[in-house]
């Protein structure tokens, strides 16, 4: 009596031959990307060097405020809580 184990007894996978190309439309697109972490870096197209050390500080402010990414963390903040009622409210 031969006993066979589960890794033994399942056949090997086969990868496929077929070329793999991307779809037709994507054929002209291109990028420069030199960071493939953060390929459209905002930093690279604006500065706010050329502004006043007052307004910098002023628009530090509307960088700092971060958008809620679930529901959980929207539910924290009252102006997302009065806005999720409006909109319920809207409908």
């Amino acid at each position: 009596m031969q006993i066979y184990s589960a890794v033994e007894a399942e056949p090997h996978s086969r990868k496929s031959t077929r070329s793999s190309h991307p779809p037709i439309w994507l054929k002209d697109f291109v990028t420069a990307a030199i960071d493939s972490a953060h390929p459209y870096s905002i930093s690279e197209y604006l500065s706010y060097q050329h502004l006043s050390p007052t307004y910098q500080a002023f628009l530090t402010k509307f960088s700092t405020e971060v958008e809620p990414r679930c529901y959980e963390e929207a539910i924290k903040d009252p102006r997302w809580v009065v806005a999720m009622q409006q909109e319920i409210k809207a409908l």
